[in-house]
Protein backbone atom coordinates (compact mmCIF):
# COMPACT_ATOMS: atom_id res chain seq x y z
CA UNK A 1 0.00 0.00 0.00
CA UNK A 2 1.06 3.61 -0.55
CA UNK A 3 1.88 4.82 2.97
CA UNK A 4 0.88 8.41 2.31
CA UNK A 5 -2.44 8.05 0.45
CA UNK A 6 -3.85 4.68 1.41
CA UNK A 7 -2.87 4.19 5.05
CA UNK A 8 -6.05 5.69 6.57
CA UNK A 9 -8.35 3.75 4.24
CA UNK A 10 -6.46 0.50 4.73
CA UNK A 11 -6.38 0.92 8.50
CA UNK A 12 -10.12 1.58 8.56
CA UNK A 13 -10.84 -1.41 6.31
CA UNK A 14 -8.94 -3.80 8.53
CA UNK A 15 -10.55 -2.47 11.69
CA UNK A 16 -13.99 -2.98 10.17
CA UNK A 17 -13.20 -6.39 8.58
CA UNK A 18 -11.99 -8.89 11.20
CA UNK A 19 -12.50 -11.79 8.79
CA UNK A 20 -9.94 -10.26 6.40
CA UNK A 21 -7.39 -9.59 9.12
CA UNK A 22 -6.89 -13.20 10.10
CA UNK A 23 -5.96 -14.21 6.54
CA UNK A 24 -3.31 -11.55 5.85
CA UNK A 25 0.21 -13.02 5.94
CA UNK A 26 2.21 -10.50 3.87
CA UNK A 27 2.15 -6.69 3.80
CA UNK A 28 4.05 -4.37 1.49
CA UNK A 29 4.24 -0.82 2.82
CA UNK A 30 5.69 1.85 0.56
CA UNK A 31 5.31 5.46 -0.42
CA UNK A 32 5.88 7.16 -3.74
CA UNK A 33 7.16 10.22 -1.92
CA UNK A 34 10.20 10.12 0.34
CA UNK A 35 10.44 11.34 2.96
CA UNK A 36 6.78 11.32 4.00
CA UNK A 37 5.77 14.73 5.31
CA UNK A 38 2.66 14.58 7.46
CA UNK A 39 0.90 17.13 9.59
CA UNK A 40 0.43 14.68 12.45
CA UNK A 41 3.29 12.24 12.87
CA UNK A 42 1.74 10.76 16.03
CA UNK A 43 -1.44 9.91 14.13
CA UNK A 44 0.52 8.30 11.29
CA UNK A 45 2.46 6.17 13.76
CA UNK A 46 -0.74 5.15 15.52
CA UNK A 47 -2.31 4.04 12.24
CA UNK A 48 0.78 2.05 11.24
CA UNK A 49 0.83 0.30 14.61
CA UNK A 50 -2.89 -0.48 14.64
CA UNK A 51 -2.73 -1.77 11.06
CA UNK A 52 0.19 -4.15 11.58
CA UNK A 53 -0.68 -5.24 15.11
CA UNK A 54 -4.20 -6.05 13.95
CA UNK A 55 -2.95 -8.83 11.66
CA UNK A 56 -2.52 -11.95 13.84
CA UNK A 57 -1.03 -14.12 11.07
CA UNK A 58 1.32 -11.52 9.58
CA UNK A 59 4.53 -13.31 8.63
CA UNK A 60 6.23 -11.15 5.99
CA UNK A 61 6.74 -7.38 5.96
CA UNK A 62 8.23 -5.41 3.07
CA UNK A 63 8.61 -1.71 3.75
CA UNK A 64 10.34 1.25 2.16
CA UNK A 65 8.79 4.14 4.03
CA UNK A 66 8.04 3.26 7.66
CA UNK A 67 10.37 5.31 9.91
CA UNK A 68 12.91 3.06 11.60
CA UNK A 69 11.97 4.40 15.03
CA UNK A 70 8.38 3.27 14.45
CA UNK A 71 9.52 -0.11 13.16
CA UNK A 72 11.74 -0.81 16.16
CA UNK A 73 8.82 -0.20 18.52
CA UNK A 74 6.37 -2.38 16.54
CA UNK A 75 8.53 -5.36 15.57
CA UNK A 76 8.89 -6.88 19.07
CA UNK A 77 5.09 -7.21 19.12
CA UNK A 78 4.91 -8.96 15.74
CA UNK A 79 5.76 -12.54 14.84
CA UNK A 80 7.11 -11.94 11.34
CA UNK A 81 9.86 -14.19 10.01
CA UNK A 82 10.65 -12.29 6.79
CA UNK A 83 11.58 -8.60 6.66
CA UNK A 84 12.54 -6.51 3.62
CA UNK A 85 13.84 -3.09 4.51
CA UNK A 86 14.74 -0.35 2.04
CA UNK A 87 15.30 3.05 3.62
CA UNK A 88 17.57 5.91 2.61
CA UNK A 89 19.73 5.77 5.74
CA UNK A 90 23.16 7.21 6.30
CA UNK A 91 23.48 6.46 10.01
CA UNK A 92 23.64 2.92 11.40
CA UNK A 93 22.37 4.07 14.78
CA UNK A 94 18.73 4.15 13.68
CA UNK A 95 19.02 0.69 12.15
CA UNK A 96 20.43 -1.03 15.25
CA UNK A 97 17.21 -1.04 17.33
CA UNK A 98 15.39 -2.61 14.37
CA UNK A 99 18.02 -5.36 14.14
CA UNK A 100 17.77 -5.93 17.88
CA UNK A 101 13.96 -6.13 17.69
CA UNK A 102 14.03 -8.98 15.14
CA UNK A 103 17.05 -10.86 16.49
CA UNK A 104 15.09 -13.83 17.83
CA UNK A 105 12.28 -14.01 15.24
CA UNK A 106 13.26 -13.07 11.67
CA UNK A 107 14.69 -15.92 9.58
CA UNK A 108 15.02 -13.99 6.28
CA UNK A 109 16.25 -10.37 6.16
CA UNK A 110 16.80 -8.17 3.11
CA UNK A 111 18.51 -4.79 3.40
CA UNK A 112 18.61 -2.56 0.32
CA UNK A 113 20.38 0.76 -0.29
CA UNK A 114 21.53 1.23 3.29
CA UNK A 115 24.69 3.21 2.70
CA UNK A 116 26.59 4.41 5.75
CA UNK A 117 29.22 7.04 5.22
CA UNK A 118 31.32 6.07 8.23
CA UNK A 119 32.06 2.87 10.09
CA UNK A 120 30.29 2.42 13.40
CA UNK A 121 32.40 3.00 16.50
CA UNK A 122 32.21 1.08 19.77
CA UNK A 123 31.03 4.18 21.64
CA UNK A 124 28.27 4.85 19.10
CA UNK A 125 27.07 1.26 19.33
CA UNK A 126 27.06 1.33 23.13
CA UNK A 127 25.06 4.56 23.13
CA UNK A 128 22.16 2.77 21.41
CA UNK A 129 22.49 -0.92 22.33
CA UNK A 130 23.24 -1.97 25.88
CA UNK A 131 24.62 -5.32 27.00
CA UNK A 132 26.97 -6.34 24.21
CA UNK A 133 26.54 -7.48 20.61
CA UNK A 134 23.19 -8.20 18.97
CA UNK A 135 22.90 -11.96 18.41
CA UNK A 136 20.50 -12.80 15.59
CA UNK A 137 19.80 -16.38 16.57
CA UNK A 138 16.87 -16.93 14.15
CA UNK A 139 18.50 -15.49 11.01
CA UNK A 140 19.16 -18.09 8.30
CA UNK A 141 19.08 -15.93 5.15
CA UNK A 142 20.52 -12.45 4.63
CA UNK A 143 20.31 -10.43 1.40
CA UNK A 144 22.32 -7.23 0.96
CA UNK A 145 21.51 -5.11 -2.10
CA UNK A 146 23.54 -1.97 -2.81
CA UNK A 147 24.67 -1.61 0.79
CA UNK A 148 27.92 -0.26 2.20
CA UNK A 149 29.62 -0.05 5.61
CA UNK A 150 26.99 -2.09 7.42
CA UNK A 151 28.09 -2.90 10.97
CA UNK A 152 28.48 -6.61 10.23
CA UNK A 153 31.31 -7.23 12.64
CA UNK A 154 31.17 -9.76 15.44
CA UNK A 155 31.44 -7.12 18.14
CA UNK A 156 28.20 -5.50 16.93
CA UNK A 157 26.04 -8.07 15.08
CA UNK A 158 26.35 -11.84 15.27
CA UNK A 159 24.55 -14.32 13.00
CA UNK A 160 25.49 -17.77 14.32
CA UNK A 161 22.95 -19.73 12.25
CA UNK A 162 23.22 -17.94 8.90
CA UNK A 163 23.05 -20.39 5.98
CA UNK A 164 22.54 -18.22 2.87
CA UNK A 165 24.09 -14.85 2.05
CA UNK A 166 23.13 -12.79 -1.03
CA UNK A 167 25.20 -9.76 -2.02
CA UNK A 168 24.49 -7.42 -4.94
CA UNK A 169 26.10 -4.08 -5.62
CA UNK A 170 29.48 -2.42 -5.55
CA UNK A 171 30.19 -3.17 -1.88
CA UNK A 172 29.14 -6.49 -0.44
CA UNK A 173 29.61 -5.04 3.06
CA UNK A 174 30.94 -8.36 4.32
CA UNK A 175 32.35 -8.34 7.82
CA UNK A 176 33.78 -10.86 10.25
CA UNK A 177 30.37 -11.84 11.61
CA UNK A 178 29.76 -14.27 8.72
CA UNK A 179 29.72 -17.64 10.55
CA UNK A 180 31.07 -21.05 9.61
CA UNK A 181 27.45 -22.25 9.32
CA UNK A 182 27.18 -20.41 5.97
CA UNK A 183 26.44 -22.91 3.19
CA UNK A 184 25.45 -20.82 0.16
CA UNK A 185 26.94 -17.56 -1.14
CA UNK A 186 25.05 -15.68 -3.88
CA UNK A 187 26.77 -12.74 -5.53
CA UNK A 188 25.86 -10.22 -8.22
CA UNK A 189 28.42 -7.62 -9.34
CA UNK A 190 29.97 -7.53 -5.88
CA UNK A 191 33.40 -6.25 -4.94
CA UNK A 192 35.19 -6.69 -1.62
CA UNK A 193 38.09 -5.02 0.13
CA UNK A 194 41.68 -6.21 -0.18
CA UNK A 195 41.61 -7.67 3.34
CA UNK A 196 38.52 -9.79 2.68
CA UNK A 197 38.91 -13.38 3.82
CA UNK A 198 37.37 -15.94 1.42
CA UNK A 199 34.35 -17.77 2.78
CA UNK A 200 34.25 -21.52 3.24
CA UNK A 201 30.96 -22.41 1.54
CA UNK A 202 29.69 -25.48 -0.30
CA UNK A 203 27.54 -23.59 -2.82
CA UNK A 204 28.39 -20.56 -4.95
CA UNK A 205 25.70 -18.85 -7.05
CA UNK A 206 26.57 -16.02 -9.46
CA UNK A 207 24.05 -13.66 -11.03
CA UNK A 208 25.54 -12.75 -14.42
CA UNK A 209 24.26 -10.17 -16.91
CA UNK A 210 25.53 -8.38 -20.00
CA UNK A 211 26.87 -5.38 -18.06
CA UNK A 212 28.89 -7.52 -15.67
CA UNK A 213 32.45 -6.36 -15.07
CA UNK A 214 33.69 -9.72 -16.34
CA UNK A 215 32.54 -9.99 -19.91
CA UNK A 216 32.47 -13.77 -20.22
CA UNK A 217 31.01 -16.49 -18.03
CA UNK A 218 34.42 -18.07 -17.73
CA UNK A 219 35.95 -14.88 -16.33
CA UNK A 220 33.08 -14.35 -13.91
CA UNK A 221 33.19 -17.86 -12.49
CA UNK A 222 36.95 -18.12 -12.13
CA UNK A 223 37.16 -14.66 -10.55
CA UNK A 224 34.35 -15.44 -8.11
CA UNK A 225 35.80 -18.77 -7.04
CA UNK A 226 39.22 -17.25 -6.39
CA UNK A 227 37.94 -14.08 -4.71
CA UNK A 228 35.01 -15.14 -2.55
CA UNK A 229 35.51 -18.79 -1.66
CA UNK A 230 37.88 -21.50 -0.55
CA UNK A 231 37.98 -23.42 -3.87
CA UNK A 232 38.57 -26.86 -2.35
CA UNK A 233 35.32 -26.60 -0.36
CA UNK A 234 33.02 -25.81 -3.31
CA UNK A 235 30.55 -28.58 -4.16
CA UNK A 236 28.10 -26.79 -6.47
CA UNK A 237 28.33 -23.69 -8.66
CA UNK A 238 25.33 -22.08 -10.32
CA UNK A 239 25.32 -19.30 -12.90
CA UNK A 240 22.09 -17.34 -13.33
CA UNK A 241 21.78 -15.77 -16.76
CA UNK A 242 19.48 -12.79 -17.14
CA UNK A 243 17.36 -12.25 -20.30
CA UNK A 244 19.87 -9.57 -21.35
CA UNK A 245 22.34 -12.30 -22.38
CA UNK A 246 20.12 -13.42 -25.26
CA UNK A 247 21.92 -13.76 -28.57
CA UNK A 248 25.27 -12.83 -26.96
CA UNK A 249 27.19 -15.87 -28.01
CA UNK A 250 30.48 -14.11 -27.29
CA UNK A 251 29.65 -14.29 -23.57
CA UNK A 252 30.20 -18.05 -23.81
CA UNK A 253 33.73 -17.82 -25.21
CA UNK A 254 36.54 -19.54 -23.29
CA UNK A 255 34.21 -21.99 -21.55
CA UNK A 256 36.64 -24.73 -22.55
CA UNK A 257 39.27 -23.17 -20.26
CA UNK A 258 36.69 -22.99 -17.49
CA UNK A 259 35.93 -26.66 -18.03
CA UNK A 260 39.59 -27.48 -17.48
CA UNK A 261 39.61 -25.38 -14.31
CA UNK A 262 36.52 -27.13 -12.91
CA UNK A 263 37.88 -30.57 -13.75
CA UNK A 264 40.97 -29.67 -11.74
CA UNK A 265 38.69 -28.69 -8.85
CA UNK A 266 36.97 -32.03 -9.22
CA UNK A 267 40.26 -33.88 -8.84
CA UNK A 268 41.68 -31.79 -5.99
CA UNK A 269 38.59 -30.66 -4.09
CA UNK A 270 34.88 -31.29 -3.55
CA UNK A 271 33.35 -29.95 -6.77
CA UNK A 272 30.33 -31.97 -7.91
CA UNK A 273 28.21 -29.90 -10.30
CA UNK A 274 27.96 -26.78 -12.46
CA UNK A 275 24.41 -25.57 -13.07
CA UNK A 276 23.70 -22.84 -15.62
CA UNK A 277 20.18 -21.48 -15.28
CA UNK A 278 18.67 -19.22 -17.92
CA UNK A 279 15.43 -17.31 -17.72
CA UNK A 280 14.23 -18.03 -21.20
CA UNK A 281 16.79 -18.45 -24.00
CA UNK A 282 17.09 -22.07 -25.07
CA UNK A 283 19.92 -21.16 -27.50
CA UNK A 284 22.25 -20.78 -24.52
CA UNK A 285 21.97 -24.49 -23.75
CA UNK A 286 23.66 -25.57 -26.96
CA UNK A 287 26.31 -22.86 -26.66
CA UNK A 288 27.31 -24.21 -23.25
CA UNK A 289 27.11 -27.92 -24.05
CA UNK A 290 29.28 -27.48 -27.16
CA UNK A 291 32.02 -25.84 -25.10
CA UNK A 292 31.95 -28.20 -22.09
CA UNK A 293 31.53 -31.75 -23.43
CA UNK A 294 33.65 -33.41 -20.73
CA UNK A 295 31.66 -31.97 -17.82
CA UNK A 296 28.50 -33.00 -19.63
CA UNK A 297 29.64 -36.59 -20.24
CA UNK A 298 30.66 -36.96 -16.58
CA UNK A 299 27.25 -35.76 -15.40
CA UNK A 300 28.75 -32.64 -13.80
CA UNK A 301 26.87 -30.10 -15.95
CA UNK A 302 23.21 -29.11 -15.89
CA UNK A 303 21.86 -26.43 -18.25
CA UNK A 304 18.26 -25.56 -17.49
CA UNK A 305 15.42 -23.05 -17.84
CA UNK A 306 13.64 -21.62 -14.81
CA UNK A 307 14.45 -20.13 -11.43
CA UNK A 308 17.59 -20.64 -9.42
CA UNK A 309 18.26 -24.01 -7.83
CA UNK A 310 20.42 -22.62 -5.05
CA UNK A 311 18.49 -19.40 -4.39
CA UNK A 312 15.02 -19.09 -5.98
CA UNK A 313 14.57 -15.52 -4.67
CA UNK A 314 17.55 -14.26 -6.63
CA UNK A 315 15.56 -13.18 -9.69
CA UNK A 316 13.13 -11.16 -7.60
CA UNK A 317 15.93 -9.33 -5.82
CA UNK A 318 17.77 -8.58 -9.06
CA UNK A 319 14.84 -6.88 -10.76
CA UNK A 320 15.33 -3.64 -8.87
CA UNK A 321 18.95 -2.99 -9.80
CA UNK A 322 19.60 -4.61 -13.16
Amino acid sequence: MDGKRHLPACSRLLVESPRIRRHVRKVTFESQDFPIYVTNEHEERRMIESTLLGLPRLDELLCTSIPLETLSSILPRLSITTLYLKVDVYSPLTLLPVIQAIASTVRSLTLEELIFGDELTVDEFASVIKGGAICMTALEELALVMCANLPLVAGFIQMPNLKTLYCAGMDGALGDSIPCSLQTLVIAETEVSDDFKPLSVENLCIRWWHGHGHHTLSEAIEHSIATFTVPSKIREIEILLSPSTRHRKDAFDELDTLETHLLDLRRSGSFERLTITTEGNIMESSWVLDKMPNLDSLGLLDVRLGSSVLYPRCIDLALGWE
